[in-house]
């Protein structure tokens, strides 16, 4: 089923930040898009102000009557009244990694996948090709600044490119053709659709295996994408990593005043020195990875060096919102231990004399259930976390998670509080189960100079933009 045979395409459930770019594509491509979302948002109101048309809340009038295609967001359920309607009009129907797996055998795709780094790795890949006149069209998780439309980015002409964040959920990157394949990193996660690690290490070598001759680039630091080197058969898979080992690794990092300077070698040799003005020995890997995927495909090293130096981050990746009551609000995505423990290092790296105060939100009951002993410890280098409920997630959750809850997760959390032996910061943990409880705790414990982060996959992004609104809770 090829995309461009469809003139009327409505979506359902179009606010995603994947999906709206899908959205936005295709309205480019001179198709009649509608939409629909259960509430509105700044995708939503971005589609609006191109003259797309959405409707707020789900109903089977929504679905226009010249529609010749549904492409519906993960997070639709099957008996949505607009999916039932398309059915009885005998309309087919695409879920978003369906419809991004039709575009992508458009194109030479380079797909990005793995547990962590998916967005900022696609955005930079994106960048560097761009600067390597590519002009690539790429599709990502999140929003680029330098992108017109975002989560967009459109080619200048007829391109063979196509740049994609691959989602391991569900085994949605298996959904895509891909000329080239990078693995960010391999962590137990969704564990509501994967059994257990090696189940997830085998719908990665999966991927891999799929993919069409391309570079295939692989985290060499991570020990559990060890096993993917198996699948490897068209080329020899290329490592990226800080460890010497990799094929493509860093050399003299440093840190300081919020820049990371690196050499980048490549199978020994120095091929030059970059400045990245983002936090994190993560965010140097995510760098890596873009970088040894373009050099591959024969980028000067000078579009990595000139991406380095323009690119400031994500929306909602370490995003810095600006200052509240002499406090600096950043806004991050993070939403799995490991992303917590690295984003809370990577703020101590930053901002070394300051007060890191964390306001987080548990993603799905799932995900906490499995990774409880993860959460638990994950937080020890904030001084003060604020703990909200756990976030639900539509057509996700199971009634056999219920029993988890943020307010036993803070119960279990505050023991470790000045614990010394462990080299724990945190002096104060506090349950807020509400947005209101949050705006009170954060009255009460926030102060001028502190760094506060806002954190979370869910809606908990409400409470950083509230900051800066007089209506603000205290």
């Amino acid at each position: 089923m090829r995309l461009s045979d469809f003139s009327a395409i409505h979506f359902v459930g179009i606010g995603g930040i994947g999906i709206s770019a899908l959205a936005k594509y295709l309205h480019f491509q001179g198709a009649a898009i509608t939409g629909s979302d259960a509430q509105t948002s700044p995708p939503v109101e971005e589609l609006r102000r191109l003259g797309i048309a959405v409707t707020i809340g789900h109903n089977a009038t929504n679905l226009p009557a010249q529609t010749e295609l549904i492409i519906f967001s993960a997070a639709v359920p099957e008996l949505n009244p607009e999916r039932l309607a398309a059915r009885v009009r005998g309309t087919p129907e695409l879920s978003y990694f369906d419809a991004l797996g039709s575009l992508s055998e458009n194109f030479k795709t380079l797909t990005v996948s793995g547990t962590h780094g998916k967005s900022t790795t696609t955005a930079l890949l994106g960048l560097m090709l761009e600067e390597a006149a590519f002009d690539p069209l790429v599709i990502v998780g999140s929003k680029v600044k330098t992108f017109t439309n975002g989560n967009l980015r459109r080619p200048l002409g007829a391109t063979d490119w196509f740049v994609v964040e691959g989602c391991e959920h569900l085994g949605n990157m298996l959904k895509l053709k891909s000329f080239g394949v990078i693995v960010t990193a391999v962590e137990l996660d969704h564990l509501d659709y994967y059994r257990d690690l090696a189940d997830i290490q085998e719908h990665f070598s999966r991927f891999i295996r799929g993919s069409q001759g391309g570079p295939v680039i692989i985290n060499g630091d991570d020990p559990n994408c060890a096993p993917l080197f198996r699948a490897v058969t068209a080329n020899a898979p290329v490592t990226f990593g800080l460890a010497a080992a990799n094929d493509y690794h860093v050399a003299n990092l440093t840190v300081q005043s919020g820049v990371h300077s690196f050499e980048i070698s490549r199978h020994g040799e120095t091929l030059g020195k970059i400045e990245l003005h983002i936090p994190g020995a993560y965010n140097v890997r995510n760098f890596l990875a873009a970088a040894a995927m373009a050099l591959e495909l024969g980028a000067p090293f000078v579009a990595l060096q000139k991406t380095a130096e323009k690119f400031t981050g994500l929306w909602r990746r370490f995003e810095n919102l600006g200052t509240w009551r002499g406090a600096t609000v950043i806004s991050d995505y993070g939403h799995h231990p490991t992303a917590v423990k690295e984003t809370l290092q990577a703020a101590r790296e930053f901002f070394p004399e300051r007060r890191l105060v964390l306001v987080f939100q548990p993603h799905q009951h799932n995900r906490t259930k499995n990774l409880w002993k993860e959460f638990v410890k994950c937080f020890d280098l904030a001084d003060v976390l604020i703990l909200n409920e756990i976030y639900d997630v539509a057509g996700r959750e199971e009634e056999k998670d219920q029993d988890v809850t943020s307010e036993k997760l803070a119960a279990e959390i505050r023991p470790r509080s000045r614990d010394e032996i462990f080299g724990v910061r945190l002096q104060s943990v506090i349950y807020a189960p509400t947005f209101e409880d949050v705006n009170r705790a954060l009255y009460k414990e926030a102060q001028s100079g502190d760094i506060i982060i806002v954190m979370g996959a869910g809606d908990i992004n409400k409470v950083a933009e509230d900051l800066f609104h007089e209506f603000f809770i205290h």
